[in-house]
Formats: structure tokens, sequence, C-alpha cells
């Protein structure tokens, strides 16, 4: 699972801050996304609500599951987006 965030200012809307979350999940063949709004809890961002209706595709491959996330993480990073690492015990 991939979580890529995004927490900066944005003059075009009315709060000044634009809080997204994108969570990629890949499970063989099948690459489940899912973004929404988000807060920082314990330093961590997190979810609120339910966010959006997920996108789930299918591929022929797995190789091609795995590229294509990928190709949507460099996306996002490339768009601003951070990449939330895990914690370490």
């Amino acid at each position: 699972m991939t979580t890529l965030f995004n927490f900066r200012s944005n003059t075009k809307i009315k709060a000044r801050v634009s809080n997204k979350i994108w969570r990629i999940t890949r499970s063989g063949r099948l690459v489940k996304r899912r973004w929404g709004r988000g807060v920082m809890k314990r330093s961590r961002p997190k979810f609120v609500g339910d966010g959006h209706e997920p996108l789930v595709t299918t591929f022929r491959s797995e190789r091609l599951a795995k590229e294509f996330v990928k190709r949507i993480v460099a996306q996002k990073i490339k768009e601003g987006y951070d990449r939330l690492r895990r914690r370490r015990p």
C-alpha cells in the first residue's frame, strides 16, 4: 500500500488550505485507488470520512499492475504529493 498526501496552501479555495490523500493498493492484478480529504492525527495524515468511491482496475498480468502503480506514484509525486513512509518500531 502506498499513501500519498498533499497538505499545502491553496489560495483558490475559501479555506486557503488543501488537504488531500491518495491511497494506492495493489493485490496481484488488482489496483485500488482511493482519495479524499485528510487531517493530521498524531503527526500522521489520516482520511476524514469515507472519501470518494475507490477506483478498481484489473490488469492482464501482475507485471502490468506493478508498472501502473509506479507510474501513478511518480505522477502524484510530480504534482507535489509527499509519500508517507512506514513508522519503524
